[in-house]
């Protein structure tokens, strides 16, 4: 579960790049297409970083490209944020079902990867 810290972070997160979209113009005109290169950019960037603080600077940079993507998508009439968290929730729980079940012990790699690939299967 997440704390209350991070919940406050996140809030805090949420609300600048809100402030970031209705203040810069730039941010305005990227559109979805240009905040998913940018996220591409940043993403490898962390194929390149070398030190666990490089990475977790990088993966910042990707959280908050994607925060704004997901806004943008929002604005441009595609799916409210809350959708989408949802929707991802709900599409792991489904492809992941040993996680959320009642199981005591732990599956191996090569177990949960032939899971994953049989559910994912099933969506086609």
């Amino acid at each position: 579960m997440p704390s209350r810290k991070e919940i406050q972070a996140f809030r805090v997160l949420l609300e600048d790049v809100g402030l970031n979209l209705d203040r810069s113009l730039w941010a305005k005109q990227q559109g979805t297409r240009g905040w998913s290169k940018l996220i591409l950019d940043e993403a490898q960037e962390i194929i390149e970083a070398q030190s666990p603080e490089h990475i977790g600077e990088e993966l910042g940079d990707i959280l908050w490209n994607t925060l704004t993507c997901i806004r943008v998508l929002e604005q441009e009439g595609g799916s409210p944020m809350e959708e989408i968290f949802l929707g991802i929730a709900k599409k792991i729980r489904y492809r992941k079902p040993w996680i959320f079940e009642d199981r005591v012990t732990a599956l191996s790699p090569e177990e949960e990867n032939k899971l994953w690939d049989k559910q994912k299967e099933k969506l086609k």
